[in-house]
């Protein structure tokens, strides 16, 4: 049986880079 994600990444604050850097990283595996 396979897990079901989701992955949200971005958004309008300072950190916006690190989400998506973070958000990507968790994507690749």
């Amino acid at each position: 049986m396979t897990d079901k994600i989701a992955v949200l990444l971005g958004g309008t604050s300072a950190e916006r880079e690190v989400s998506l850097n973070s958000g990507a990283a968790v994507l690749a595996g």
